[in-house]
């Protein structure tokens, strides 16, 4: 087997393939099968021109591709939006633990109290 050369690259390639085929992929990028083949299984890595016309056709930044930032998208302002959504749905989540923390402490402290009355 042979060693992948850039796993970053790698894996962010594979995820912009996602279900298309190679050939598919190819055709997309404006690369041959081959090259595109060797990108999927880590053998090669593209050189800058390859990796600008990835970021380019895909919407992806290169430093993503690069696994340099988590940052996905090209547009900065598309990367701030789905960061605000992330946040808010986090926000939305911790709310929802910490109320019901209260209502787990709400009850404990009821059964405690009757525990109490009943001593």
């Amino acid at each position: 087997m042979k060693q992948v050369k850039f796993p970053a690259f790698q894996k962010a390639f594979l995820e912009l393939k996602g279900e298309m085929s190679i050939k598919e992929f190819a055709e997309k990028l404006g690369m041959a099968n081959a090259t595109v083949g060797y990108y999927a299984t880590g053998e090669r890595i593209p050189n800058a021109l390859g990796i600008a016309r990835i970021a380019e056709v895909c919407g992806v930044s290169a430093d993503w591709l690069l696994g340099i930032s988590p940052v996905k998208e090209r547009d900065p302002q598309k990367a701030q939006r789905r960061l605000l959504r992330e946040l808010e749905n986090a926000e939305i989540c911790i709310r929802s633990v910490m109320e019901a923390l209260h209502r787990h402490d709400t009850r404990l402290s009821q059964i405690v109290r009757q525990k109490n009355k009943e001593e």
